[in-house]
């Protein structure tokens, strides 16, 4: 689970701090800048899925996924904690070596059937492994046209992958954090304006 207040709490407490002093319930301002805080991490997920594929293959909507995974998960008096509930995501954001687990090789896909069906192991039609020497195998499906044997590359295997990691998982926490201070100005000035009324 990510908690992603700590990357902004540091710029933006002292002034939620006064703001809170100032309308007298500290719960209800960080119930209203923890709101603010889903909202706009749910709203740059939204985002980077409406963003295509890089390499043009079926979209799988990560980042859809990551939206539903998003929640304010603790509400005091002192704090308003919003989670990301993804190991996925952790890998996003710190990038690192993926090596296989149940296998002997990483199947990579290499087309838009692959990607779609995940892993070789899900692929929905036969596949031949093509060794080569001196470099990483093929997964392969093997058809005929007319005379030729034609062969329709799906996967490599790889003993690991390393990725590196994506600069733009999560909202700048510059943008973050005047989303969330506006949040808790507006509430303030509409206590004020009601104490005065």
């Amino acid at each position: 689970m990510i908690d992603i207040n700590s990357e902004i709490a540091d710029a933006i407490t002292p002034e939620l701090t006064r703001i809170a002093r100032e309308v007298g319930r500290p719960r209800r301002v960080l119930a209203a800048c923890g709101r603010e805080l889903e909202q706009q991490v749910k709203k740059h997920f939204t985002m980077r899925d409406a963003t295509p594929n890089a390499k043009g293959f079926p979209r799988k909507h990560f980042w859809a996924n990551m939206r539903k995974h998003t929640a304010m998960t603790e509400l005091t008096d002192t704090r308003a904690v919003v989670s990301i509930d993804s190991p996925e995501l952790a890998h996003k954001l710190e990038g690192g070596t993926i090596v296989p687990k149940r296998a002997k090789a990483l199947s990579i896909p290499l087309s838009g059937d692959a990607y779609k069906a995940g892993s070789a192991s899900l692929f929905p039609r036969p596949l031949t492994m093509v060794n080569r020497p001196g470099k990483p195998p093929l997964l392969v499906e093997t058809g005929v046209i007319g005379k030729s044997k034609k062969w329709h590359i799906h996967y490599i295997l790889l003993k690991s992958v390393t990725h590196r990691p994506d600069p733009d998982a999560l909202p700048k926490p510059e943008t973050i954090s005047q989303a969330v201070l506006a949040r808790g100005r507006a509430l303030l000035d509409r206590v004020l304006r009601a104490r005065s009324a």
